[in-house]
């Protein structure tokens, strides 16, 4: 049944809408059980019961409602669907059912993160591969040009980084002419600048859509340690020596207990 717009709900409408919030299913099914005619997917502040359920992790009353034929794809407000709000508020066994529920698991916010998106800029790596196990896309981008590759070198989450590109996500594609390795020289993140340097081999002189290198970016940003290590990097390739084997930055070893590749 479509869901109706806000304003329609009736005192049993709320009524039900604030026991599947709270998580009473006791409450819930004694409503559904006292009224046939219920509407199950009425829109009330902003989003149906099912989606309120979600929102709060209530496991049983999702299944609950599930079962009786609520639609699991409603948005709220802004657009997020009860699988991106699972994702985001990192349920995993609401992510695990609505994935055996078949729901579209690409659809978008309002800012068009998906729910692949969401979970990995939140770190929900066990939300995020079994998002990948039912085949979403992992570079969806979002309004901004964002993909979850780019936003999590921007934010310096090297664990993302490295999840993301040990499922095969492009190290290159990136934002307005600024790659996801630039965004993190400029950011000053030197784990995720080393990660990509001596794992991923990406050209540590590549220019970006403006004509600037990795080095430039990170001078006019002002980051002494990133400058340092792309200093060193641009040192050992003017000497013809294979900078790959350094780690951790400057003068760093692989026995440093910061170690990027540890």
């Amino acid at each position: 049944m479509a869901a109706m717009a806000d304003g329609e709900g009736d005192e049993k409408a709320l009524r039900f809408y604030t026991a599947c919030f709270d998580g009473n299913l006791d409450e819930v099914q004694r409503i559904v059980q006292g009224n046939p005619d219920l509407e199950l997917n009425r829109v009330i502040h902003g989003g149906t019961a099912f989606a309120a359920a979600v929102q709060n992790s209530h496991v049983d009353v999702v299944r609950y409602l599930a079962g009786l034929g609520a639609d699991m794809e409603t948005p709220i407000h802004d657009g997020a669907t009860p699988a991106f709000i699972a994702c985001y508020r990192g349920n995993v066994e609401i992510v695990r059912f609505l994935c055996s529920q078949m729901v579209n698991l690409e659809t978008p916010n309002a800012n068009g993160n998906t729910p692949f998106a969401i979970a990995a800029q939140h770190r929900r790596l066990d939300i995020a591969e079994i998002l990948l196990q039912h085949g979403v896309n992992i570079a969806p981008v979002n309004k901004k040009g964002s993909t979850p590759f780019f936003f999590a070198c921007q934010e310096g989450n090297l664990d993302v980084v490295k999840f993301l590109v040990r499922n095969g996500a492009d190290a290159r594609l990136g934002k307005n002419g600024i790659s996801p390795f630039h965004m993190a020289c400029y950011r000053g993140h030197l784990d995720v600048v080393t990660y990509l340097v001596v794992e991923v081999e990406v050209d540590a002189r590549a220019v970006d859509g403006s004509g600037r290198t990795p080095l430039e970016v990170a001078r006019r940003a002002k980051k002494a340690d990133v400058i340092n290590f792309l200093e060193q990097i641009d040192a050992e390739k003017d000497k013809g020596i294979d900078p790959l084997p350094l780690c951790a930055g400057p003068n760093g070893s692989c026995s440093d207990a910061g170690c990027a590749l540890s």
